[in-house]
């Protein structure tokens, strides 16, 4: 299996992605009551896209493809929050699904052509979790924006009356990481077509994931004690 080009500093730069997101998780839910909880979103949002154009900066080719859709998803992210148009959410919506999978197709070669079970491998095997979440979070939101409706809260978030787009993206973001771990609180419940089949793939390939990805890390590193005993080295 040919070698695959990996970041110039791939522990720094697969450390940092996974930090941003964290803070980028941390900061959507903490301040999601502040008056500042979109602005701060819009900062660590484009932070995670910023730091994923880093990672993949050595790369002409995987540059160009997170520049297309991470830099006009910061953009029209920053657009969306002054002027509130439906249309820009929805545009929003696809720009950060596209810009979370390139990151996420980029992080899985990594993972696929990795010759060694370092931290660098772990660090890369976290930030594909956490961007499954991520990618995940702005899919539902199409889905509410496409069929609205289609997921339904409890009753205090319905006494709040019409969530805007940063606070629907906040429990989306939840109920997307719920999702992802199987853990099903229950109170927000998917029930359009499209939401459920969503949902479902969802909690099946981050399943999956788990199993994959630990049969090949221990892979990795069973094959290279191995390469060590041998008598030939």
């Amino acid at each position: 299996m040919k070698e695959f080009d990996l970041p110039h500093d791939p522990h720094y730069a697969f450390t940092a992605l996974f930090w941003v997101m964290i803070v980028n998780i941390l900061a959507t839910g903490f301040l999601s009551a502040s008056a500042f909880a979109t602005s701060i979103g819009n900062v660590t949002s484009a932070g995670v896209l910023l730091a994923a154009i880093y990672l993949v900066s050595h790369s002409r080719r995987w540059l160009i493809i997170l520049s297309l859709t991470s830099v006009p998803a910061i953009v029209n992210n920053s657009l969306v929050s002054f002027l509130g148009m439906p249309e820009l959410e929805s545009i929003n919506n696809v720009l950060f699904v596209l810009s979370h999978i390139s990151v996420t197709v980029f992080l899985v070669l990594t993972l696929i052509y990795a010759r060694h079970a370092n931290l660098s491998t772990i660090y890369a095997a976290m930030c594909v979790y956490l961007m499954m979440g991520q990618s995940w979070t702005y899919v539902y939101l199409a889905i509410e924006a496409w069929q609205p409706g289609s997921f339904i809260f409890n009753d205090e978030l319905r006494v709040l009356g019409q969530l805007n787009y940063h606070e629907l993206m906040v429990e989306m973001e939840y109920f997307s990481y719920v999702t992802l771990t199987t853990l099903g609180y229950g109170d927000i419940t998917p029930v359009a077509p499209a939401a459920r089949s969503v949902t479902i793939l969802e909690a099946i390939l981050g399943q999956l994931y788990l199993t994959i990805v630990l049969a090949r890390l221990v892979g990795l590193y069973l094959q290279e004690r191995t390469a060590k005993a041998s008598p030939d080295n």
